[in-house]
């Protein structure tokens, strides 16, 4: 399970923390929510990509 994610200098996103403190971390179930062109696409694939990060194709 994710516990925390941090996104830097990919695509749009600088210095991307979920969640924002150190001492907190997702829930089981996280929902992203975001206005058209906010990121939340671009968390949603980064994620997937370091997920995949050394498996075959």
């Amino acid at each position: 399970m994710i516990t925390r994610l941090h996104i830097e200098n990919f695509k749009s996103l600088v210095d991307f923390r979920m969640p924002a403190a150190e001492a907190e971390s997702l829930a089981p179930f996280t929902v992203l929510v975001g206005l058209n062109g906010s990121g939340t696409d671009l968390t949603v694939l980064s994620a997937n990509l370091a997920g995949n990060e050394g498996r075959e194709a």
